[in-house]
C-alpha cells in the first residue's frame, strides 16, 4: 500500500474535526440537537479567496493512491513553494495589504489541511507490520500540533501499531502526548466566574458578569496578539459576524498577552466587533492552567445558556458549524 511517509508536516492543524465519545459530549450533542428543532437557519459559506481556489481544488482532488510516497511528497513540496509564491505576488499587488495577508494565510491553512488529510489517509491504510517508530514519531508530532482536535483519531491510529512499537520508548512518549489534553466538554465555566479580566478602558470585570448574558450560546475565544493563527481565525469570524444574531450568540475574546500595551495595540489594529479582555498575570490564573493554554492557542469554547461547555476546538469554523441555527458549508 502506498503511503505518505516523509510528508512535510504542518505547523498547526485547524480543520480536523473533534471526535469524542464520552457521555458528557453525548449530552452536549443532545442539547444542540434538541435546540435546533424548528429553527430558522442562516447559511454561512466558508470559501477561500477566488485567487487561490483553482490552486487548492487541483490538490484536494488528487488521488492519494495515484503516486508513490516519494512522488506525493515531492509534489506537495513543489505545490507548497508555488502557493507561497502566489501569496507573495497577490499581496504585493493588493491595495489592501492587511486583507491580502489574511486571505493568503487562509489559503495556506487550507493547504495544510489537505496535507494532513493525505498523511492520515496514508497512515490508516499502511499495514500494521509496516508501521515503524518513524511513523509513531510522526503520530506524536500530530498530537503536539493538533492537540485535542484530533486526539480520538490519533489514539485509534496508535492502537493499529504493532505491540512492540506501542511499548517502545517512542510509543510511550507518543501516548503521553496523546493523553496530555482531554476535552472539557460538559464542564461548567462557573468554576472560573470570579476570574477578573481587564477591559479596554483599563477597568476590571469578572468573567461571571460577561458570561451571564441572556443568550442561548456564548463563544469564548482565547488568543494573543503574538499568535498569528489566532488573529487569522478572528479575522475569519469577523467576516461572518453580521450573520450571527446577537440575541442568539455572544462572543468575547480573552487575551493571554504578557503586556497590556501589546494587547491594546492588537485590539486597535484588528477592530473586532465584539468585546476583548486581558487575562492579567495569565500564567498564574486557574483558568489558564485548567485549560492548559500553554499547550497552544487559539482555543475556542462554545457554551450554552447555563455556561456548560458544548464544544471545544482550535478552529473557529468548527465552533460556528455547531451553532444549531447556522447552516455551515465549506467550499474551496
Amino acid at each position: 500500500m502506498k503511503f505518505l511517509k516523509y510528508l512535510s508536516l504542518p505547523l498547526m492543524l485547524f480543520t480536523i474535526q473533534c471526535s469524542f465519545t464520552g457521555s458528557s459530549e453525548m449530552s452536549a450533542r443532545d442539547s444542540l440537537s434538541a435546540q435546533s428543532a424548528q429553527t430558522e437557519y442562516v447559511t454561512i459559506i466558508d470559501s477561500v479567496h477566488p485567487a487561490y481556489r483553482d490552486f487548492l481544488i487541483g490538490i484536494d482532488t488528487l488521488d492519494p493512491l495515484s503516486m508513490s510516497r516519494e512522488e506525493t511528497n515531492a509534489y506537495l513540496m513543489k505545490k507548497s513553494t508555488e502557493l507561497n509564491a502566489l501569496k507573495a505576488s497577490i499581496t504585493a499587488n493588493a491595495s489592501d495589504k492587511r486583507k491580502a495577508y489574511f486571505e493568503g494565510n487562509d489559503a495556506i491553512t487550507r493547504f495544510e489541511d489537505i496535507k494532513t488529510k493525505f498523511y492520515l489517509f496514508g497512515l490508516s491504510n499502511l499495514p500494521s507490520e509496516k508501521k515503524s517508530t518513524l511513523e509513531m514519531g510522526q503520530l506524536g508530532f500530530f498530537s503536539r500540533s493538533g492537540a485535542f482536535n484530533i486526539s480520538k483519531q490519533l489514539k485509534d491510529l496508535f492502537y493499529t501499531f504493532p505491540e512492540d512499537i506501542q511499548q517502545s520508548v517512542q510509543g510511550k512518549d507518543t501516548w503521553a502526548l496523546l493523553t496530555r489534553l482531554e476535552p472539557r466538554i460538559g464542564e461548567n465555566m462557573r468554576l472560573f466566574e470570579q476570574q477578573l479580566l481587564i477591559d479596554t478602558a483599563g477597568g476590571s470585570t469578572s468573567l461571571k458578569s460577561i458570561m451571564d448574558q441572556p443568550v442561548p450560546y456564548k463563544i469564548i475565544f482565547f488568543g494573543a496578539s503574538w499568535c498569528t493563527a489566532c488573529r487569522i481565525r478572528e479575522h475569519r469570524l469577523k467576516t461572518w459576524h453580521h450573520l450571527l444574531d446577537p440575541d442568539k450568540v455572544s462572543i468575547i475574546n480573552i487575551s493571554v498577552d504578557k503586556t497590556e500595551k501589546a494587547w491594546l495595540k492588537s485590539v486597535a489594529e484588528d477592530e473586532l466587533p465584539w468585546p476583548s479582555y486581558l487575562l492579567p498575570e495569565y500564567s498564574k490564573a486557574a483558568i489558564y492552567q485548567h485549560f492548559k493554554l500553554d499547550e497552544g492557542i487559539p482555543r475556542v469554547l462554545l457554551l450554552d445558556t447555563d455556561n456548560n461547555i458544548l464544544f471545544e476546538h482550535s478552529d473557529i469554523r468548527m465552533i460556528v458549524s455547531k451553532l444549531p441555527f447556522i447552516r455551515y458549508e465549506i467550499r474551496i
